[in-house]
């Protein structure tokens, strides 16, 4: 059973990148010949969604690649606090491995949802009639900025929860 939610929980942040890709797919063809403006100002839309397909490849890849990476990179690589603790043995190692692996699984996911709302907010801007209108402060509050804001809580509270337990705690598993 363990194996399975490790699995689900590796395999999370695909489901909102799925859902961006599908999205991008589904609007694609709304955009107008020009994103950004006319003239000079403006980008042509296939070149617009290279860079977007690039920014968005390039971090979720760099993520992915970390995760995946991890359990091989040498002790030197992994500076976290209480490093003398989780590197004592192979057992806390393994453990450290896969709470680091859970950190990126929460950023890819995040980066995600962020990643999906800066491009719900280009599509509003650019597309004179939108298929899905989203408010602002929707768009920025709870699917740019909270998700931040939970990815750099959720960062400090596992860091703390690794320094606490290295120091003798045992919250936080």
């Amino acid at each position: 059973m363990t194996a399975i939610l490790r699995g689900l929980g590796s395999a999370s942040w695909i489901v909102p990148l799925a859902v961006h890709v599908g999205y991008i797919l589904a609007t694609f063809d709304h955009f107008p010949g020009q994103v950004g403006g006319d003239g000079e100002i403006g980008r042509s839309t296939r070149l617009f969604f290279v860079e977007w397909f690039a920014i968005v490849g390039v971090a979720g890849l760099a993520l992915a690649a970390v995760h995946v990476r991890l359990p091989r990179l040498s002790d030197r690589m992994l500076a976290v606090p209480g490093k003398e603790y989780w590197l004592a043995d192979a057992e806390r190692r393994r453990e450290l491995v896969e709470r680091l692996r859970g950190i990126c699984e929460v950023a890819l996911v995040m980066m995600n949802v962020f990643f999906l709302a800066v491009y719900q907010s280009i599509y509003q801007a650019n597309v004179a009639s939108p298929i899905v209108r989203l408010p602002d402060w929707m768009l920025i509050g709870a699917f740019m900025a909270l998700p931040l804001a939970c990815l750099v809580c959720y960062l400090l509270w596992s860091l703390h929860s690794l320094a606490a337990i290295a120091r003798g705690g045992r919250w936080a598993r």
